[in-house]
């Protein structure tokens, strides 16, 4: 009888032994996963403990930091006055003056067909800018107090161009407005679908201030490179 004894009080040992071994793997696995889980406990109206376990966030991290490269032309917002294009819009009126022979205007619309610098000031309700310049050169289109509505399609519509600088001159006040329906020339495309809308390397600049109301989808969009360098926009 004792020897039974004996072996069952040793049998009792070695399982409280195995038992209390897999109590310390359970806390230690338990302690390794708090480091990716947050336990928050709460206590409700009747003293029911709610435990929740709230996964941590994953940072992520990169190994080089994104930069943007400006040139000469982006920090520019200066032009030549006696090389410029002055375009004045008026309702039912778009009145050209200097060398205007790169622009053409029909239809309450302004197309600028040369590269060059080009000054525009005035107001047009239901008007339009549009920049198609298929030679290589740069674009300067100078906003010098402007306010374009235009309500089936871009204000200022970026159609072709190898870059285009917009300027907003120092203590003016511009404002550009599309409409909330578009009238597409290819409704596949989608395009344009802004209301200052680039298929060129756009670039806006100057001190002045611009307001974009964009009814359709976005304000300002390009389909190459987009650079605010500066602007109250």
């Amino acid at each position: 009888m004792k020897k039974a004894i004996t072996i069952l009080l040793a049998l009792g040992a070695a399982l409280a032994l195995a038992l209390g071994a897999a109590g310390c793997s359970d806390e230690a696995g338990a302690s390794e996963t708090s480091k990716a889980k947050q336990t928050t406990t709460t206590s409700t109206s009747d003293a029911t403990e709610v435990t929740s376990e709230v996964e941590s966030d994953t940072v992520a991290t990169y190994s080089d930091a994104l930069t943007l490269a400006y040139d000469e032309n982006d920090l520019d917002a200066t032009w030549n006055e006696s090389t410029a294009s002055f375009i004045t819009l008026a309702d039912g009126s778009i009145r050209f003056d200097g060398s205007s022979a790169g622009a053409e205007a029909g239809d309450k619309k302004v197309t600028i067909k040369e590269a060059g610098t080009y000054v525009v000031s005035g107001e047009m309700s239901d008007g339009q800018i549009v920049v198609d310049v298929e030679e290589m050169g740069l674009v300067k289109l100078v906003l010098n107090g402007v306010d374009i509505t235009c309500a089936e399609s871009a204000p200022i519509y970026i159609k072709s161009a190898e870059k285009v600088v917009l300027v907003l001159v120092d203590g003016t006040d511009n404002s550009v407005t599309d409409g909330d329906v578009y009238v597409l020339d290819d409704a596949e495309s989608d395009e344009p679908n802004a209301a200052i809308f680039s298929k060129a390397n756009l670039t806006i600049n100057g001190t002045g201030s611009l307001v974009v109301t964009a009814n359709y989808n976005d304000g300002i969009t390009s389909n190459d490179d987009l650079k605010i360098v500066s602007g109250d926009i």
